[in-house]
Parts: C-alpha cells; structure tokens; sequence
C-alpha cells in the first residue's frame, strides 16, 4: 500500500493505493478492506476498524489499482463524553482482503491550524 503523503491535514485527505492481482486462471472478484487503528488515542481503540470497502473485478492474470481516499472524518471514535471526536496523531491504516492480513502505512493526522 502506497498513501500519497504521511501526513493528513486537518481538513484535507490522504490517497491510499493498492495493486490487486489475479494470479488464477479465471476471473474473480476481490474485495479491497480499509482498516484503521489509532495509535495514541485517549480511550483504547480496537486493534482495527473497518472504515471502506471496494469491490474489483480481474480477469486471469489481471492487475489493477484499487484507491481509496481517507478523510478525518473516518478517523473519529466514540469519546470520554460520550460524542465522535478525533484526536490528532499516528494512525495505521491497512487496504487488504481480510481483517488479519497485510502491513500497516501509518498516517499522522495533524492538528488544526
């Protein structure tokens, strides 16, 4: 996985890419997980949080790229009072086929200006 930038802006986006290849013989279709897990918030967050999903279809021996595009708000958790909130800092994010599979990217979501 490949973000655009290691830094999020506070009102910005980050891109995240992913190449997906059909090694079979026929075609299939993959699904592509967005998972997120904040690395220094102030409740403990789940190990990850499914936060998109994309459906490709490849044909035999294809590859493509499958981008998805995180925003702030998909970084929010249920907080201390009670409300969504986000906190600035590092964050994993992962684009892979199941919730146990792949390497983190870490992504630093900045605080606002």
């Amino acid at each position: 996985m490949t973000p655009s930038r290691a830094t999020l802006p506070w009102d910005g986006e980050v891109t995240l890419s992913v190449e997906v290849t059909n090694d079979g013989d026929r075609p299939i279709e993959e699904t592509v997980q967005l998972y997120i897990h904040d690395r220094v918030a102030s409740l403990t967050q789940p190990g990850r949080r499914l936060r998109d999903v994309r459906k490709v279809s490849l044909g035999a021996g294809d590859t493509k790229t499958v981008t998805f595009i995180l925003r702030r708000s998909q970084l929010e958790f249920i907080g201390a009072a009670g409300k969504p909130t986000v906190e600035p800092g590092a964050f994993h994010v992962w684009l892979t086929s199941s919730a146990q599979a792949g390497e983190p990217a870490t992504v630093e979501l900045a605080a606002p200006a």
